[in-house]
C-alpha cells in the first residue's frame, strides 16, 4: 500500500510538473510573441518617425530657402529703388531749385496757373513771398495778370519762402506751387523710369 501511494504521489507530481512546465512554456512563448510584436511595432514606429522627421526637415529647409530668396529679392528691389531715388532726387532737387530761382520761370508758372482758373465770380488770390516782391514788381505793375483774369488780388506773405499760392478768394483754399511740390511730382514720375533705365526692370 505504501508503494502504491508512493507511485500515485509520484504520478500526480509528474503530471503536475509536466502541466506546469507546459503552462510555463506556453506563457513564455506568448510573452516572446508579444515582445516580438511590440518590438516590431516599435521598429515600424521608429521608421515612420524617422521618415516624418526627414520630411519635416526637408519642408523646413525648403521654407527657409524660400524665405531667404524672398528676403534677398526684396533687399535687391529696395536697394535698386534707393539708388534710383538718390540719383533722381539729386538731379530733380537741383534742377527744380534752380528753376524756381529764375523769375522768368516763376512768371510763366504764375501766368499758366492764373489763366487755368478761368472766369470766376469772386476775385482770384495770388500769394507770393515777400522776398520776391522787388524782382516781380515791374511784372506785377504791368498788369499782365489782370489782363488774363479780372480781379486778381496779389498779396505778399512773410511766411512764404518760395513759390506761390493761388485760388478763389472766397473759397478759403489756395493751391500751392513750390519747388518742393514740383520736385516731388517729378520724382514720382521719374523714379520708376530711372529704375527701368538703370536696371532694366
Amino acid at each position: 500500500m505504501q508503494g502504491k501511494l508512493q507511485q500515485l504521489t509520484e504520478k500526480i507530481y509528474q503530471e503536475g510538473v509536466g502541466r506546469a512546465k507546459e503552462e510555463s512554456d506556453r506563457i513564455l512563448r506568448e510573452a516572446r510573441e508579444k515582445a516580438d510584436a511590440l518590438l516590431g511595432d516599435a521598429r515600424k514606429e521608429a521608421v515612420a518617425l524617422g521618415e516624418r522627421a526627414k520630411k519635416e526637415a526637408a519642408e523646413l529647409k525648403d521654407n527657409v530657402a524660400s524665405e531667404i530668396r524672398l528676403a534677398g529679392q526684396q533687399a535687391v528691389t529696395a536697394l535698386k529703388q534707393e539708388i534710383a531715388a538718390l540719383i533722381v532726387d539729386g538731379l530733380v532737387d537741383t534742377q527744380v531749385s534752380d528753376a524756381f530761382k529764375d523769375p522768368g520761370f516763376i512768371k510763366k508758372i504764375i501766368e499758366t496757373a492764373v489763366a487755368a482758373w478761368g472766369p470766376l465770380e469772386e476775385s482770384l488770390v495770388l500769394e507770393l513771398p515777400e522776398s520776391s516782391e522787388e524782382e516781380l514788381e515791374d511784372y506785377l505793375k504791368g498788369g499782365a495778370l489782370k489782363k488774363m483774369h479780372q480781379g486778381v488780388e496779389i498779396t505778399f506773405s512773410g511766411s512764404r519762402e518760395g513759390g506761390f499760392r493761388v485760388g478763389p478768394g472766397g473759397s478759403g483754399f489756395l493751391v500751392s506751387f513750390t519747388d518742393e511740390g514740383f520736385a516731388n511730382f517729378f520724382k514720382e514720375y521719374l523714379r520708376p523710369r530711372a529704375s527701368k533705365f538703370l536696371f532694366g526692370d
